[in-house]
């Protein structure tokens, strides 16, 4: 048996630990919903205008952006792979784009064959309708583009590292340190979803708070039953 079903099933069979755990869920779903009211009025006024000519280290300290930027048309791709064939996409799951943002004397330099060096490297679910440009090579078009989304100074998902190295192999990219990272996939959260957010959690805890008593009392209540009928037996048994 998985360890994981051992766990579970040793919490639930022990009633003060599965309650325990039921109640630190509930709490951490309340946490969750105050992250997401901190968050929506960090983001109230909405995302800041840029190009990536004129990001830096202080662009972080607000990272909500509507990022305008070229983009020579190049891109890779990351997907679910169907077996071992890595070549053919299950279009039924998230395919990502990962394609670069330069300025403009970058962007001539792509254009014309030679090394560049991105100021961004964007991360994008394709949109299911558009996933067939795969199989065509057509998902960007070259030029310039504005986009919305979250700016980091790190890659944003571990995963992400395969994908990134094949848009870099082969040098025609130069990724470094200073190369920033988008999601333009990234909304922050709303007051409204955050305050849902936290409501389930009080109800999830209150719910919980209140079925304790009632489990300890239909708990009795089959032990009584149980004792009674042991009862019952016992003179029969001894005739």
């Amino acid at each position: 048996m998985p360890l994981i079903l051992i766990v579970l099933r040793f919490i639930w069979r022990h009633l003060w630990l599965r309650y325990a755990v039921l109640l630190a869920i509930g709490f951490f779903i309340y946490l969750a919903g105050l992250g997401e009211i901190d968050e929506a009025k960090t983001y109230q006024d909405g995302p800041q205008a840029g190009d990536v000519a004129s990001l830096s280290e202080k662009s972080l300290e607000y990272d909500y952006f509507k990022l305008t930027g070229l983009n020579d048309s190049y891109y890779s791709y990351s997907y679910y792979a169907e077996g071992e064939d890595e070549e053919r996409a299950d279009t039924d799951k998230a395919i990502v784009l990962f394609y670069p943002l330069l300025v403009l004397e970058e962007f001539d330099t792509s254009i014309a064959g030679e090394q560049s060096r991105p100021s961004v490297i964007v991360r994008q679910v394709l949109p299911e309708e558009q996933r067939a440009c795969i199989e065509t090579d057509s998902c960007l078009e070259g030029g310039e583009m504005t986009l919305e989304g979250r700016l980091s100074g790190e890659m944003l998902y571990s995963s992400d590292k395969q994908a990134i190295d094949k848009l870099t192999e082969g040098g025609f990219y130069i990724v470094d340190a200073n190369t920033l990272y988008f999601d333009a996939d990234w909304k922050p959260s709303t007051v409204s979803s955050g305050g849902t957010t936290k409501n389930i959690g009080l109800g999830w805890m209150l719910l919980t708070a209140l079925s304790l008593p009632l489990t300890l009392f239909l708990r009795r209540k089959k032990v009584e039953k149980q004792t009674a009928t042991d009862s019952g037996l016992a003179p029969q048994e001894q005739s």
